[in-house]
């Protein structure tokens, strides 16, 4: 017995070790619940990605139906760019369940087989650069270390 947990042991260890790796050398900041709402010409936006910014850190979240917003893991202690982005389906609906994604769509759309006019309105980002662009957002937000539950954007059409 004593010999099979002289083996087992240092396996166990060993193992437990490999699973302890870092995030690719990138430093976590530390986090802090963040809430809000995002409206849109005074509208809730539902279904809009909604992205905290903070060096090469992002948390990500959706907003709901009435607009709301939960960061799931939080967001950045400090001061972040916010990415908000809401894509328009157009006249296409998507169901994986028949096997197209929005890739298979999106190639199929912009594909032109001689004699055809094109494909289906695939629709595409409802928000300005302004607020959709990583490059070219003007919103920001400081996260305290305590978090917020004021994150709110009042969008402009």
């Amino acid at each position: 017995m004593t010999r099979l947990f002289s083996h087992v042991l240092p396996l166990v260890l060993l193992m437990s070790l490999v699973g302890c790796g870092d995030d690719g050398g990138r430093e976590i900041p530390p986090s802090a619940p963040v809430s809000g709402k995002v409206t849109l010409d005074g509208k809730p936006l539902g279904g809009a990605v909604i992205r905290f910014i903070f060096n090469d850190y992002a948390s990500t979240g959706k907003t709901k139906a009435d607009g709301t917003f939960l960061m799931a893991t939080g967001a950045a202690i400090g001061d972040n760019k916010v990415v908000i982005s809401k894509i328009n389906r157009g006249e296409v609906e998507l169901n994986p369940d028949e096997g197209m994604d929005d890739g298979q769509l999106e190639a199929m759309a912009t594909s032109e087989p001689e004699g055809a006019g094109g494909g289906p309105d695939l629709g595409g980002e409802q928000l300005s650069e302004e607020y959709s662009d990583p490059e070219k957002s003007v919103l920001t937000f400081p996260v305290p270390a305590d978090g917020s539950d004021v994150a709110n954007f009042n969008l402009k059409s």
